[in-house]
């Protein structure tokens, strides 16, 4: 019948997809100079619905299957409109009060169009080792307010 997927044919592709979310994973570590994420893992890609919705996430910790979700929501909701979003862009967010699990935690966005429309999109996460701040480390106990933590981006 038309339209019934072949289980087989399925796993294949879902396998092959997972790896080359995988592979994006271990290149993040490769060229971080993290030590949470190097040793610890504290990295993903994803690849996700036009709405943010996970479909298959590469994490190397569990903590982080829906690290991108907020984000890409927040993405659609600030810029879908105006200026618009176009096949070529992409997004970097690191700010906590709207996605991710740490202070620090950083996302890149890439929509991917099919047939006129974003059909996907695809993140990457890691948190850094630090962000320059109000001080030299910016240690949690030292700061007053959140953005003595160092520069947020939105979009």
């Amino acid at each position: 019948m038309a339209g019934e997927i072949d289980p087989i044919r399925y796993e294949l592709y879902r396998h092959r997809l997972f790896h080359i979310l995988e592979e994006g994973r271990i290149a993040l570590k490769m060229v971080s100079g993290s030590p949470v994420v190097v040793e610890g893992g504290e990295t993903m890609c994803s690849l996700h619905l036009a709405d943010g919705t996970p479909i298959l996430v590469a994490a190397g910790i569990l903590l982080h299957a829906i690290g991108a979700r907020d984000f890409i929501k927040v993405a659609i909701e600030w810029y879908e409109k105006e200026p618009g979003i176009d096949d070529g862009d992409q997004f970097f967010f690191n700010d906590p009060y709207i996605g991710g699990q740490h202070l620090g935690d950083m996302v890149v966005i890439k929509p991917i169009f099919y047939g006129g429309g974003v059909w996907l999109g695809v993140a990457a996460s890691c948190i850094p080792r630090r962000r320059a701040g109000y001080s030299l480390e910016a240690c949690q106990q030292t700061l007053q307010r959140f953005f003595m933590k160092g520069s947020g981006f939105w979009g």
